[in-house]
């Protein structure tokens, strides 16, 4: 029999752990900061995540908006 997938994350591993609920937050928001500044390894990195991740997104576009950045880092 087929197996159906329940979730994206059926066939996906998480981009990066979660160890607590804001630590995941901390990082995202540092990996940010240094895509800013042309950390190209912290941009391509947060490409991955953020292609996987909505909550991630999320956070990514507010923390871009209060920061004045565009949504995507630049």
């Amino acid at each position: 029999m087929p197996r159906f997938a329940v979730s994206a994350w059926d066939y996906h591993e998480p981009p990066v752990p979660r160890p607590a609920d804001e630590e995941w937050i901390d990082r995202l928001t540092a990996l940010q900061v240094l895509a800013r500044h042309g950390d190209q390894e912290a941009e391509a990195e947060a490409r991955v995540w953020l292609a996987r991740d909505p909550d991630a997104r999320t956070v990514w576009d507010t923390v871009a908006g209060v920061c004045g950045n565009t949504a995507d880092g630049r």
